[in-house]
């Protein structure tokens, strides 16, 4: 396995803002337990003697950390993430799972070998990345009917009276081209994608299965503020409005949906789209 130190100078700007919020970033919970199990089920029908697993735009390491501690001892865990912030929180954090490394890369020039890679994450990330590199890519450094785990979670964003609901209402009036079903794009922009449909359009996967999972996240005030604090759609809204102010719009919502503890319950959900590489 060889290690392509070039990083693309669009890291630098693309994932700029990750670097700003990287001391607080670990203050979103985890991904559902859930979600490794079922991976685990996968790679022993498709990779029963799978040894590596990649993951790509690991931030401060939330989803790598969990794949180190459910995948078979078997397996070594390689994170990539082109923010050193990032990155070196992530490493802090993870001193405890020896068999999860840390390097710098970004998604459209994995740095390995082909066919090297029985497994390839990224958990919150895709929707920056530029996709159909990075699904060529994960093409490449698969072996053949090698696993492709495509996740995300954010808060619930539907229209139904809760607190979500009002928050998203909220980030809708004041930043200009934000809807509540769009993802955080590169240089300021939002974007509204089906990940899992473009990585079978690629026509270099197909799909064994998709899940999704919901669950309330329960949070004082402060532990609010604190998980805002690692969203850049909210640091965004904070370039908007002036932060007393947006605090005070925020926990206007708070101070309507809290209940007799103090905490507001905001809805979670999270996606997980499971392919194999199609062996030609």
């Amino acid at each position: 396995m060889t290690e392509n130190v070039s990083v693309s100078r669009q890291a630098n700007s693309e994932w700029k803002e990750f670097g700003n919020i990287a001391t607080t970033y670990n203050s979103r919970p985890n991904y559902p337990d859930e979600i490794f199990v079922r991976l685990n089920e996968i790679l022993a029908s498709n990779i029963p003697n799978g040894k590596l697993a990649l993951e790509v735009g690991a931030g401060t390491g939330i989803f790598s950390r969990s794949l180190a501690r459910y995948l078979p001892d078997n397996f070594r865990v390689i994170a990539l993430e082109p923010s050193d912030e990032m990155r070196l929180v992530a490493g802090e954090a993870s001193k405890e799972f020896p068999r999860l490394e840390y390097r710098s890369g970004i998604a459209e020039e994995l740095p390995f070998d082909t066919s090297v890679a029985d497994l390839v994450a990224a958990a919150s990330a895709a929707h920056r990345f530029d996709r159909p590199r990075f699904f060529a890519e994960c093409k490449r450094v698969l072996v053949p009917k090698g696993v492709l785990v495509l996740t995300n979670y954010s808060h619930a964003r539907r229209k139904d009276g809760t607190f979500s609901d009002g928050y998203c209402n909220l980030l809708e009036k004041v930043l200009p081209g934000y809807t509540r079903h769009a993802h955080a794009s590169g240089h300021g922009t939002y974007i509204e994608v089906d990940v899992c449909g473009e990585a079978i359009q690629s026509t270099h996967f197909e799909l064994i299965r998709s899940d999704e999972y919901f669950w309330p996240l329960y949070l004082s005030r402060d532990q609010l503020f604190s998980y805002l604090a690692a969203s850049t759609v909210y640091q965004r809204a904070l370039r908007v409005v002036q932060e007393h102010k947006l605090a005070a719009m925020v926990g206007d919502i708070f101070g309507h949906f809290c209940d007799e503890r103090g905490v507001v319950s905001m809805g979670c959900c999270a996606e997980a789209s499971y392919l194999r590489r199609i062996h030609e």
